[in-house]
Formats: C-alpha cells, structure tokens, sequence
C-alpha cells in the first residue's frame, strides 16, 4: 500500500493512508481499553512547553511581550529585530 518515499504517492493519497492508519491505532486502543499513547510506549514528558507571541506594532512589542511574562509563560516570540528582541528571550528561557 505505500511505497516509502515521500509524496510518491502523492498527498491525497498518503493522507488518506494517514487516517485509515490512525483509525487502525484508535480500533486496537479500544480493543485493549487503553489510549494509543500507552500503545506506543506511555508518556515522554508530563507537559509541552508553549510560547505567546509578541506581534503588533513594534513599540508595543515589549510591554506585550512582559504582559504575557506576567502571565506565566516562560517562552515569547517577539517577531523581527525590535530593541526588546535579545533580552525578552534571555529573560523568558
């Protein structure tokens, strides 16, 4: 049914092998009353980090970037080359 190569078979069809392989995935967890990520070998991380973004008007880039600091996240993309650029991500990581 597939052949290894990338896109040989072209997306329309690799992505419908995609979903009848997920549905197989989904069938053998409810057969073994298990979610498919036990399946596959449980947990690797307790959680993903995640970031905000930063976007707007480059002077309001930085107080949006502390904003969302103050909210928590460890991570902000602050698009382009704004003087906030370099310490928002030493200061966020």
């Amino acid at each position: 049914m597939y052949d290894s190569s990338y896109w040989k078979n072209g997306p329309v069809l690799n992505n419908a092998i995609s979903g009848i392989d997920q549905a197989l995935w989904d069938i053998k967890g409810r057969q073994a009353g298990m979610p498919v990520y036990q399946l596959a070998g449980g947990k690797c991380r307790e959680a993903a980090a995640c970031y905000a973004h930063a976007d707007g008007a480059i002077s309001q880039r930085g107080g949006t970037a502390k904003r969302f600091m103050a909210q928590g996240f460890r991570h902000v993309r602050v698009p382009g080359r704004s003087s906030w650029h370099g310490r928002i991500w030493q200061r966020a990581q």
